[in-house]
């Protein structure tokens, strides 16, 4: 995949969105006392270690298995809950999500795959997929035909991405490289192009940094992966404030439109304040939204609902 004349990282492009949310804010403001503390408190934490790869009953999976399972977790990290944060039919979460995969995985490994009526000429990674995508839809994930297309979008290239981002490991012009990548993954699979803040692709490379360190110069480079965990813990440490109607809306549950001027500022607000808190403390983004995802529970404040495939 080329860049064209664009030689500007495409993830600038969710930066540079957030920036222009936040030039006049209708809905959310950031609060630069907050961040100074935030930061202060953070900078005195040790940074997370790397978490290496997956391991299962049967054996560890080898780097180009996690990236595989990394793209596939990565696809449909989005949206588990029904109505309200707590209606959740059979424990949906982003946990259990990884646990499904697990499950699939353990079979694609062990030859234990589940046959499907009418494709029997289906490789074992389409086997893999399509396991997957039955144990979330008996599981009732919500969004299942999102879930279903996203993970579906990923066959033609579960083999070729894998292979080009072992190649560029190592490589000394790996910022290039990166954003190269980050290309191939946005136009080979729609999916992720659809949020314009690019959550789900900026969270896959960062999951590869977390599991083996890989692009650890360039990772820091890239804006958070802004969700909806993030900004709960944002609101609660004062850090990002909500206007007294959205404040009520987002204790009182109500939805929040996806594309809405309301769920835009609070994302943008969230990636802009990860940006300077990972400034101040001299830790990457990847650790400053990895921190805030750790201590999301510990907050008493609730998180916006939107319902949506991007996060």
């Amino acid at each position: 995949m080329t860049q064209g004349n664009d030689a500007t990282p495409l993830w600038e492009r969710s930066r540079a969105l957030a920036e222009r949310f936040m030039e006049s804010p209708l809905h959310v403001q950031l609060d630069e006392a907050a961040i100074q503390q935030m930061s202060a408190e953070v900078r005195m934490l040790p940074a997370p270690e790397p978490w290496g790869l997956p391991i299962f009953a049967s054996r560890s999976l080898t780097e180009e298995e996690m990236i595989v399972y990394e793209m596939m977790s990565c696809a449909v990290d989005y949206c588990f809950w029904y109505g309200l944060p707590y209606i959740r039919p059979n424990g949906a979460s982003a946990i259990r999500m990884n646990e499904l995969l697990n499950q699939a995985f353990e079979a694609w490994m062990t030859g234990d795959q589940p046959n499907f009526l009418g494709r029997p000429n289906l490789s074992a990674k389409g086997r893999l997929l399509r396991h997957f995508v039955s144990l979330m839809a008996e599981n009732q994930f919500p969004v299942m035909v999102d879930r279903t297309r996203h993970l579906l979008e990923l066959e033609p290239v579960i083999d070729l991405l894998p292979e080009r981002i072992l190649e560029s490991v190592g490589r000394h012009d790996s910022l290039p490289c990166l954003d190269e990548l980050f290309r191939t993954l946005v136009q080979s699979c729609p999916g992720y192009a659809e949020d314009p803040f690019f959550k789900r692709a900026l969270l896959f490379f960062m999951q590869l940094n977390r599991r083996v360190g890989w692009f650890e110069a360039e990772i820091r480079h890239l804006p958070i992966p802004a969700d909806y965990q993030i900004p709960r813990v944002l609101r609660y440490q004062g850090v990002i404030r909500y206007s007294d109607e959205l404040a009520g809306a987002v204790d009182r549950f109500a939805l929040i439109l996806p594309g809405s001027s309301e769920e835009c500022e609070i994302r943008a607000a969230s990636i802009l304040a990860c940006d300077m808190i990972a400034e101040l403390s001299g830790w990457k983004t990847s650790d400053v939204d990895y921190y805030c995802w750790t201590i999301r529970n510990t907050c008493k404040a609730p998180f916006h609902l939107t319902v949506t495939p991007n996060y």
